[in-house]
């Protein structure tokens, strides 16, 4: 018996983190001041939902595995609009000065290199 409460237990957690993601996505304010807090608080949620759904994964039930893949898709989904948004906010923000590159980083930033050559420096 004890067991079957773990298994049940797992499922439950992930539910219930499922549920705070999807209630943090919702409430993401894009023009809120702190909206990089929030986003990354979203983010840290996201993270914990998935490592709780893969949790529950090795021990739930085969009627409990289907819906976890559900969530699974939901994490997935929230994940995929965020970094859409994200990445058109990206492209939006990137100056069109002729003096400005930006490069993708292999860490999925951007970097932006300056000419230097158009300011005075002192020595």
């Amino acid at each position: 018996m004890p067991y079957q409460k773990s298994k049940q237990r797992a499922f439950q957690d992930a539910e219930q983190r499922v549920s705070e993601v999807e209630k943090a996505s919702l409430e993401l304010e894009i023009d809120s001041a702190d909206f990089g807090s929030q986003l990354s608080h979203l983010k840290n949620e996201v993270n914990k939902a998935y490592q709780q759904v893969e949790n529950a994964l090795e021990t739930v039930t085969e009627t409990q595995r289907g819906q976890l893949e559900k969530y699974h898709a939901v994490l997935t989904d929230i994940v995929e609009k965020v970094n859409e948004y994200e990445s058109s906010r990206r492209e939006r923000l990137t100056p069109v000065f002729s003096h400005h590159r930006t490069y993708g980083s292999v860490y999925g930033g951007l970097i932006k290199i300056i000419d230097a050559s158009l300011y005075n420096f002192r020595e």
